[in-house]
């Protein structure tokens, strides 16, 4: 299949990517990995490869050198370089091994290469993404991003009473990451994510059976990705563990299963899944009739054509907006939070409303008290009589009511504080008073995309935001 049609396909919504482990790479000094010099001098990886210069090497190949140095081998072949192989090293009980490799992957900063997961998040008709490795590169990859809120998900709600998680629809605003085989940064719970051969065929068990319980999440979550076709992207998965997952995502048999299409050669590389792909709607990528080199060819080639060249930066703000709002506003939160990004304004923005809970105190707080302006959106929806005083919004409100009593010289007519009603909604001005007393509120009633633009424009300009030289 060409790229162009492929861009066509995925414009309607019917592409769900699937990223494999080979795909998620870091870059690293050989000491840095392998600090002991022992383990690289059978590995062909290192090959040619000074001590002072940096290597790519896949995460599953990071992380199997760094376990196996923790591990206190003193040895490690080609065929003996996989997560898989040295984690079965029996010395270490599993939830010290797990730990470990939480402990390690945690160290991990600049050395992920996420250059090609920002170009991935940045494609916002993907509405899904199903990652097959334990890492959160596209995490990180979206927390890059100006106008996207990921839902994130992980298999680990298998192993909690939380498994009837209530999923949104995904948008192009908030996409739905899956984590199919679990997350490593959950280093709290033991077996978090699947590492050996035995725990994905426990977890694609476990992940059929909850599929098919409507009162499952992952009921809901696969019914939303089963009409789609799958883009599989850098899988290093053996050809067997492929076949069950391609199987399980698309909950059909093969012959009645749609496209799975493969992003390059590389991927394509086990002979026996290139014929069972053919057999079975498998198609590859091309461009002018060539097939993709490698996933990183094919990343780059799929962004130019979907955004040309790009684009020269916008300017950014030193100031910090903390947008406030009920989840019944979350829409217009959404596309104020997006308008802000594109105008070079960072912010606070809960799109999921992760935070609101348990991280109140750690999260939440902070982000108010160290805010440069605190925007509440005010409608119809958050000013109400009676106010439901349990609902989260309402503590964000009082605590920057406190900061401004505690904090504001009280002679000062400006504040921190920045209501804004949006729509063409009535406020109830007595309700209103009881939070922001003595505050101006101004009224926004083009809630358009462009509309927020506009406002976002008017906002930098009327309180002077200061500008980041670059």
């Amino acid at each position: 299949m060409e790229i162009q049609k492929l861009i066509s396909i995925i414009s309607a919504g019917l592409i769900v990517p699937v990223i494999g482990s080979d795909f998620c790479k870091v870059k690293v000094s050989p000491d840095r990995v392998d600090p002991s010099g022992k383990l690289r001098l059978s590995l062909s990886v290192f090959k040619n490869i000074a001590q002072t210069h940096e290597v790519i090497l896949t995460l599953n190949q990071y992380l199997a050198i760094r376990m196996a140095d923790k591990f206190g081998l003193t040895t490690l072949t080609d065929e003996e370089l996989s997560l898989n192989t040295v984690f079965l090293n029996p010395d270490f009980t599993q939830d010290t091994k797990y730990q470990m490799l939480h402990d390690e992957y945690r160290l991990l900063d600049a050395e992920k290469q996420l250059e090609d997961y920002i170009k991935l998040a940045s494609i916002n008709k993907f509405k899904f993404y199903i990652n097959t490795g334990p890492d959160n590169f596209l995490l990180d990859a979206f927390k890059k991003l100006n106008d996207r809120q990921p839902k994130f998900i992980a298999s680990q709600l298998l192993e909690s009473n939380n498994n009837n998680t209530l999923i949104d629809d995904p948008s192009e605003f908030s996409p739905v990451v899956f984590n199919i085989f679990g997350s490593i940064m959950d280093g709290s719970n033991g077996n978090n994510c699947a590492i050996t051969d035995e725990n994905y065929i426990e977890l694609i068990v476990k992940l059929q059976e909850e599929s098919n319980k409507q009162n499952s999440c992952f009921y809901t979550l696969f019914n939303f990705f089963r009409p789609t076709n799958l883009l599989i992207i850098g899988s290093s998965f053996p050809d067997w563990l492929m076949r069950f997952l391609i199987r399980l995502i698309s909950s059909r048999r093969y012959t009645q299963s749609n496209q799975k299409l493969i992003s390059d050669t590389q991927t394509l590389g086990k002979t026996e899944f290139a014929n069972f792909l053919k057999q079975y709607n498998g198609q590859v990528i091309t461009q002018q009739g060539v097939p993709f080199a490698s996933a990183g060819d094919f990343v780059n080639a799929l962004y130019q054509n979907v955004y040309g060249p790009k684009p020269v930066a916008a300017p950014r703000y030193k100031e910090k907006v903390f947008i406030s709002f009920i989840s019944d506003d979350r829409n217009i939160a959404q596309m104020l939070n997006k308008a802000f990004k594109e105008k070079g304004v960072d912010t606070f923005f809960d799109g999921d409303e992760v935070f609101a809970g348990t991280n109140f105190e750690n999260v939440i707080k902070p982000a108010l008290q160290a805010c440069d302006y605190f925007l509440p959106v005010i409608t119809t929806n958050s000013i109400t009589d009676p106010i439901n005083v349990k609902r989260y919004v309402y503590k964000e409100w009082m605590l920057a009511n406190f900061r401004k009593v505690t904090k504001e010289d009280t002679g000062e007519e400006a504040t921190f504080i920045k209501p804004y009603s949006f729509g063409s909604g009535n406020i109830n001005m007595e309700v209103y008073k009881i939070y922001f007393e003595g505050i101006g509120m101004e009224k926004v009633t083009d809630v358009t995309e462009d509309g927020f633009r506009t406002f976002a424009e008017n906002f930098i300009s009327r309180n002077n935001l200061t500008p980041v030289k670059s």
